[in-house]
């Protein structure tokens, strides 16, 4: 079965849930920061990185507008507003 080549630009569902999922005071108190669960994202990895590799690079977004850093970018996909998470960029496995 041939799988999906998947391109920069485009945006996907992903799980974002860290291996050890802090506790519910842990994240009251803010000691995590990190975005958790399934949220989109964009694929930022380049088209080559995309085909060969088993990982891409991805830019999260989320829907939680209360404060916009100078360094986040507003966004509205499918007329939902939201924002970039630039200081979370990360790689994630292309199987999940």
């Amino acid at each position: 079965m041939a799988q999906k080549l998947i391109r920069r630009g485009e945006v996907y569902w992903v799980d974002l849930s860290l291996p050890n999922l802090p506790n519910k005071e842990e994240k009251e108190k803010g000691i995590i920061h990190e975005l958790q669960g399934p949220h989109p994202a964009i694929v930022i990895s380049n088209n080559q990185q995309n085909l060969f590799s088993p990982l891409i690079t991805i830019i999260p977004l989320t829907s939680q507008l209360d404060k916009i850093y100078p360094f986040e970018v507003e966004t509205n996909l499918n007329n939902q507003k939201g924002k970039t998470l630039t200081d979370q960029i990360t790689t994630i496995d292309k199987k999940d």
